[in-house]
């Protein structure tokens, strides 16, 4: 739970970029699927983009660049 209400809170404010480490480590699917339509609907109606970390569990959104370390 502390992990979805660290995001909401990010959320909650005005932002440029939103950078999260791993945001769905430890959630499951269903949880995994919400968080990711959160954010892409808050950083679209901000103008706002997105810089993600993951080392092995992907959200299921349209990426539009992927790179690889």
């Amino acid at each position: 739970q502390q992990q979805r209400v660290a995001m909401l809170r990010c959320l909650a404010q005005p932002f440029d970029f939103l950078i999260a480490d791993e945001p769905i480590s430890h959630l499951d699917d269903i949880n995994s699927a919400a968080m990711a339509e959160l954010m892409l609907e808050e950083a679209h109606s901000q103008g706002a983009g997105i810089i993600m970390t993951s080392i092995g569990k992907h959200m299921d959104i349209k990426y539009d660049r992927i790179m690889c370390l």
